[in-house]
């Protein structure tokens, strides 16, 4: 999850806007933020390995999740649009294509059919004083093996 991050910091480029981008999952953030959680097993990871081997081989899914404050809710809409741009300077889609080994450390990454990104969703603050607006980006990441 270290790699993806440095992948996206390396790659994503907002401008004058302080992108927070965390390898872990935070509940507390500075928005805009990107950071990363390994959710249950999506199904996806099973045809990447051989047959029946798909844990035993090292894939696994990690979920990138999206968040922008609704204080401006169109800046923070159309901020967040960008990021789940197929293409562009803050894609996040495009950002993981320009190396889907991620320098190397891992075999591949991949997401399922279709577009990656799911469609919008809150995620309430932790002090309970309101949302922000997001979306998620299921990701399947197959380690390297020796």
């Amino acid at each position: 999850m270290a790699a993806l991050a440095a992948q996206l910091e390396d790659n994503l480029d907002p401008g004058d806007i302080v992108l927070h981008i965390e390898p872990k999952g935070f509940a507390i953030a500075e928005t805009p933020a990107l950071d990363m959680i390994i959710p249950s097993a999506t199904g996806l990871e099973e045809g990447l390995a051989g047959y029946g081997s798909a844990t035993r081989y090292g894939a696994f899914p990690i979920l990138i999740r999206a968040r922008v404050s609704i204080a401006d809710a169109y800046a923070g809409e159309d901020f967040l649009l960008d990021l789940m741009d197929e293409d562009g300077p803050l894609s996040v889609v495009a950002a993981l294509d320009a190396d889907r080994t991620l320098g190397g450390v891992i075999d591949t990454l991949t997401w399922g059919t279709g577009f990656p990104w799911g469609g919008y969703q809150d995620f309430p603050l932790s002090d309970g004083s309101g949302v922000l607006l997001g979306s998620t980006m299921p990701l399947v990441v197959v380690t390297r093996q020796s």
